[in-house]
Formats: structure tokens, C-alpha cells, sequence
């Protein structure tokens, strides 16, 4: 599980200045927007980071269990959770096997995060959440690697920037694995640092059986958090399925 050490020192950095902060509020507007449940309700943040949609949810009223296996992120989400008194429970393990708490009215995988498993591996995290899931809640999926959509654009070699840092992402797409392998080269007051970053392309089709597979029906998809429908080619997918 290349993500269980990844998100340490430089790239614990670079993911949090890497989002820009207009777009979490557009997200965390259309979250609410589409759950549409009363103050108090339970939602599971998948893969949480830093929290940057579970602590504007909380603020919103929701009850908040989030999960990542990264430390780093879920102490320093709990910590400002509880210096904010924000109804938000920590849970620092792999959502695949996770033990959860409760069962949620809602959940969600945002900053393309559900690429991070294999076929396998996805199965396994939508089975375990579909179990902790009421009839009829939503799960909201947002990916940047549908075939459908990286594919078309994707650039092999960029340079990026992320606050005071510089990147250069160079991308090799594993044909037999159906994977992106990414090596990222961090530049950061001088120093260098490399890391290696793992996402696996599905299409729509292949998502929307893995998602029936483990009791969910694709209802829609967006290409932006404003509604606007996807279409081949959009860089972006929200994908909003139902537990049946």
C-alpha cells in the first residue's frame, strides 16, 4: 500500500497546498446540497486528509467519523476538531477492513482518493462502507481518473507549483495493470525530493459494476460541483451512487 507512507513531511505539504480553496467550497456546497439531511445527521468522510471537507461539515451541523491511514492527517484533524469543538471522531486505519463506528446517512471519497486501490482493493472499500450505510444514502465518489477522462488529456511530463513549492509530475501508464505510475520530483527552498504516487484507471462502465457489485446504484455524474453533467472528456468526475 504505497499511500500508507506517502503522505509524510514534503508531501503532507504539497497535498495541502495543492487544492485550491475555492474548489473545497464549491465541493463542500454541493455535498450539503445533495445530502439534504437535518442537523446532527452522520456522514462518513473516505480518505479524509487534512479534513478539509469534514471540517466545513461539521461546521454545517453534520457528525463526522473520518478515516485515513495516514497519522499525520487524522491527529491533526482531531486536534483542531476538538479546538474547534467540532463534532468529528478520527478513525486512522485502512478503510478496506476499517471498523466503523456507526451507520451514516451519507458518505463520501473526494480529492481523487478511490484511485489510490486496485480492483480488488476498491471492491473490498465500497463493501465495507456499503455495510456501514443506511438503505437509500447517497455516496459521492470524485475522480479524476475515469479512462474516460485522463486518457483523453493526458500531458506525460508538467511542471507545477504548490504554494512556495515547485513539482514536476512524469507520468507512465502501465497498460497491463491499467494504472497511472506518477513520479512526483518535490523543489522546496532548495532541497529535492522524490516520492512515487499510484492511481488506477477505470472507466464509467467498470465503476458502475464495481458499485452494483457492492450493493450501490450509479444514479448520476458531474463533471463540475455546480451540476454540470459529465461527459467524455471532462477532467473531473463526481459520481453519486445509492445504497439498494
Amino acid at each position: 500500500m504505497w499511500y500508507k507512507d506517502f503522505f509524510t513531511d514534503i508531501a503532507l505539504d504539497f497535498w495541502e497546498k495543492s487544492h485550491d480553496q475555492q474548489t473545497t467550497k464549491d465541493e463542500v456546497a454541493f455535498l450539503h446540497q445533495l445530502f439534504r439531511l437535518p442537523k446532527g445527521a452522520r456522514l462518513l468522510d473516505m480518505l479524509c486528509g487534512y479534513g478539509r471537507h469534514a471540517l466545513p461539515l461539521a461546521k454545517k451541523g453534520y457528525v463526522i467519523t473520518a478515516v485515513d491511514i495516514a497519522q499525520p492527517y487524522t491527529q491533526q484533524l482531531q486536534q483542531q476538531a476538538q479546538n474547534l469543538r467540532l463534532p468529528i471522531d478520527t478513525v486512522n486505519d485502512d478503510l478496506s477492513t476499517a471498523q466503523l463506528p456507526d451507520q451514516y446517512r451519507g458518505a463520501y471519497c473526494m480529492g481523487n482518493s478511490i484511485s489510490y486501490f486496485d480492483r480488488k482493493g476498491t471492491a473490498d472499500v465500497l463493501t465495507n462502507v456499503g455495510q456501514h450505510l443506511q438503505s437509500t444514502a447517497l455516496l459521492v465518489l470524485h475522480t479524476g481518473m475515469l479512462a474516460e477522462s485522463i486518457l483523453p488529456n493526458l500531458v506525460l511530463r508538467d511542471w507545477q507549483t504548490a504554494g512556495e513549492m515547485t513539482f514536476l509530475m512524469e507520468h507512465e501508464h502501465n497498460l497491463q495493470l491499467g494504472r497511472l505510475d506518477t513520479q512526483l520530483t518535490f523543489i522546496k527552498n532548495g532541497q529535492t525530493e522524490q516520492r512515487t504516487i499510484y492511481h488506477y484507471i477505470y472507466t464509467y462502465a467498470e465503476m458502475d459494476f464495481m458499485l452494483a457489485q457492492s450493493g450501490f446504484k450509479l444514479l448520476r455524474a458531474y463533471a463540475q460541483p455546480d451540476g454540470e453533467p459529465y461527459e467524455f472528456g471532462d477532467e473531473q468526475a463526481y459520481l453519486v451512487a445509492q445504497k439498494i
